[in-house]
């Protein structure tokens, strides 16, 4: 490993120590503050013996699964308890309910109702929610009632994590519970940040941009959907309905945004297997979104397609992993895939464990848990790998610009040399060829007598002509067409456009301008002068682009004799 890699990797490393060092402070700041107050022993678990009025007893993560249709065709379960007679003041009933209505009663009175009404864009269902229901002290002993009306009839309807005591203890638990995974999701979503931005900074070539553009964009979708799964910005800002819509969205796009990042990452891989993930993502979209306008299936309700889709997007990628190594095979090439493989080991693990789970042991419960380490794992070994790529790239980016310097541009007036040269008038004749290019102007230019200022003054001033005859051509010339050094006293221009004859007109009074300023400078030993000639290149009179150089520099010899002879040209 090379000395920028390696930094390039504990640079990484101590950034996410130093994220996670700010958070461990933030998080201190509020134990030494209000969160200290907190005592979780004062808050006592409420969310056992829950009964119908029969007497069964219901756990309340199955409230969905065990609800039935009302007259009105609603899922619905009563549950009752008893409130605790040792009560002696006033306190909280703590919990969260997701993809449920409902309602809480004491006696006979209703006292907290939670009864949205309208359905999100994709989803009936209303996401994780947070209540805080207040029992006075003169309830002790009284019955609580819950009217629960689940918005699915299994377990992703459901209520969990209820305690009596003070909110703020609850508050301490939840964030007890949920801190460092909270944590961890915006330093993946700071890294994603991070990535997009140097994408768009960095000025080595389209491809390592577009790779960490989109593994930027792939890392920023997990980072947000892991916090939303956190639960912490539901239990922060509320807004559980908006979360959980785009939550859905983010299921949907996210296995695309990853399957571009191994395409652009691979050395070797099919155009057709990123159509295909584009093709299956706009499928899912509007199955999905067809099916819950129609009323058919929501977006829960339709997440199996999205299921097919990440099993889909996996053998696609496997198949262009296998495509990329049989090819740095036979091509003899190194095949750089063992950290994409190493991520991709996780990703398959904790993905196909956590979809085992949700079909299997947990029914068609809503889990994850796996499935979002492994994947926040799995993005943190990638990011490591592209910033070390992308130091990788900036030094072969470098290096490629020096030899191009050394290869393409001439060393004592800074103009592009003749290898330059002969690649532009190649690229102009394939143009011609094509129809692109409607005008061409060539033009040549020679130094006048460079010889005698050479044996009369030496080599060092007959170079001070050849850079100021460089300058002059470039500033009169530079902005409207391109320049090149093509011999020791030889220069060319091609002018490509409409208007060439205005153009070259206008650069040869300017050049005559610069160049009668030069031999006015007092401490001159010899006057520059500059030949030129040029031709509008046609293909009735020339067949190619090197028959009208040639026509150029009959016509640039014919100007030098004439000024020879003394003639203003």
């Amino acid at each position: 490993m090379k000395k920028y890699e390696k930094s390039a990797v504990f640079d990484f490393i101590l950034v996410i120590i130093l994220f996670i060092f700010i958070g461990f402070i933030a998080f201190m700041k509020i134990d030494n503050s209000i969160y200290k107050t907190r005592d979780a022993r004062s808050l006592e678990d409420f969310s056992k013996s829950w009964h119908t009025d029969v007497g069964e007893e219901v756990p309340l993560e199955d409230v969905g699964k065990m609800a039935v249709k009302n007259v009105l065709g609603e899922l619905e379960i009563n549950l009752y308890h008893t409130c605790p007679a040792y009560l002696v003041r006033d306190t909280i009933l703590n919990f969260r309910t997701k993809n449920i209505r409902f309602e809480v009663s004491i006696g006979d009175k209703i006292v907290y109702s939670f009864m949205p009404k309208d359905q999100q864009a994709l989803s009936r269902g209303n996401g994780t929610t947070f209540h805080r229901v207040e029992v006075s002290a003169d309830n002790a002993g009284e019955e609580i009632g819950l009217k629960i009306f689940p918005i699915y009839n299994d377990n992703s309807s459901r209520i969990t994590s209820m305690y009596l005591g003070r909110t703020l203890d609850y508050f301490g638990k939840v964030l007890d519970e949920n801190f460092w995974g909270f944590q961890f999701s915006i330093i993946i979503i700071l890294i994603g940040i991070m990535l997009i931005v140097i994408s768009f900074l960095s000025k080595i070539d389209s491809g390592h941009n577009e790779r960490n553009r989109m593994l930027g964009v792939f890392a920023a979708c997990i980072g947000f959907w892991v916090t939303c799964e956190t639960l912490m910005p539901q239990f922060m800002f509320g807004h559980s309905v908006q979360y959980n819509e785009i939550n859905h969205i983010l299921l949907i796009f996210m296995p695309y945004f990853f399957i571009s990042y191994v395409y652009q990452d691979l050395e070797y891989s099919r155009d057709s297997i990123l159509r295909i993930s584009f093709a299956i993502t706009i499928i899912e979209l509007l199955s999905i979104t067809g099916l819950s306008l129609f009323g058919i299936k929501d977006s829960h309700e339709s997440l199996f397609i999205v299921h097919i889709g990440i099993i889909v997007t996996i053998l696609l990628i496997l198949l262009a992993v296998y495509d990329n190594v049989t090819y740095c095979k036979k091509n003899k090439i190194k095949c750089q895939t063992k950290i994409l493989m190493l991520s991709l080991g996780v990703f398959l693990i904790s993905v196909i464990w956590d979809l085992f789970n949700y079909y299997t042991k947990y029914g068609s419960r809503d889990g994850g848990s796996i499935m979002r380490t492994g994947i926040l794992i799995g993005v943190l070994i990638l990011a490591v790998d592209s910033l070390r790529k992308l130091f990788e790239g900036i030094k072969t980016h470098e290096i490629i610009s020096k030899v191009s310097e050394i290869t393409y541009k001439d060393a004592l007036t800074g103009l592009p040399n003749r290898n330059a040269y002969e690649l532009k008038e190649k690229d102009i004749q394939e143009r011609l060829n094509k129809g692109e290019i409607t005008e061409l102007l060539i033009c040549k230019f020679d130094i006048n007598d460079l010889r005698k200022v050479n044996d009369n003054y030496g080599h060092t001033y007959g170079d001070r002509h050849i850079i100021k005859c460089a300058e002059i051509i470039n500033q009169s010339f530079g902005k409207s067409g391109h320049a090149f050094r093509v011999d020791c006293d030889e220069f060319a221009v091609f002018v490509i456009g409409d208007g060439v004859e205005y153009i070259y007109e206008r650069g040869i009074l300017k050049l005559k301008e610069l160049e009668r300023e030069f031999n006015r400078s007092p401490d001159l030993l010899a006057p520059l002068h500059i030949g030129y000639g040029h031709v509008i290149y046609n293909s009735d009179t020339f067949d190619t682009v090197e028959k009208a150089v040639i026509g150029a520099d009959k016509k640039m010899y014919e100007c030098k004799e004439t000024m020879k002879k003394g003639a203003i040209v």
